[in-house]
């Protein structure tokens, strides 16, 4: 007759210390994982912060540029601003070449204290008609206008538009007028000053 011996029921073992190292170092790289994860997030939203504001900055001083005239009335037009002349008075489009300013200004030289460490400057060029890639040295009555918008941390937005010397704003109205050239508009949201929304357009409607 064959004898069976009671089997003794196992404690249940708990974690060793491999295990619960293991288990630390999977942790761990979880959290490490989703910290990097958020941090990237929020470095994207600041550069598409920083994008959108820089391209609003372009825009609008590059609608306060395509307003001026195509170059300076009188007899003996210069290219670039005239002795002595501040950007209140600037006329037509070249006088905006080589300008450059930190922080950003409105027309009439009052800083935007809102964009501290922004940067815009300006470079104007006569250009070919019929390869507007190629800069020329002589008026073929056609500017490229490039404004460069650079971010306080370096990002960079540029904008490119042409002026012709036939556009709607040199033309001579019929009669006396008055009619809106361009239009800007400044929005805050909310107490943050990254918040703010600067923006310009040049209207469709033209001199008749």
């Amino acid at each position: 007759m064959r004898r069976h011996r009671p089997t003794l029921a196992r404690r249940p073992r708990g974690f060793t210390i491999i295990e619960a190292a293991v288990s630390v170092v999977v942790v761990g790289s979880i959290l490490a994982t989703a910290v990097t994860g958020i941090g990237v997030g929020a470095r994207l939203r600041v550069a598409q912060q920083d994008q959108a504001r820089a391209r609003e900055l372009g825009e609008h001083l590059m609608a306060e540029i395509l307003q001026r005239q195509y170059k300076s009335p009188g007899a003996s037009p210069v290219f670039g601003p005239e002795a002595g002349e501040q950007r209140a008075a600037y006329d037509d489009v070249d006088d905006y070449d080589e300008l450059s300013e930190s922080p950003p200004t409105t027309p009439d030289g009052a800083p935007m204290n809102d964009f501290a460490g922004w940067r815009r400057a300006v470079t104007v060029e006569w250009v070919d008609p019929v390869n507007i890639a190629t800069t020329v040295n002589a008026d073929k009555g056609l500017k490229r206008v490039t404004v460069t918008v650079t971010g306080p941390g370096g990002r960079r937005a540029t904008l490119v538009a042409l002026r012709s010397q036939y556009g709607a704003f040199d033309r001579q109205p019929r009669v006396r007028s008055t009619y809106v050239s361009s239009v800007g508009v400044t929005l805050q949201a909310g107490a943050d000053p990254s918040g703010r929304i600067v923006r310009a357009v040049n209207p469709l409607n033209q001199p008749p």
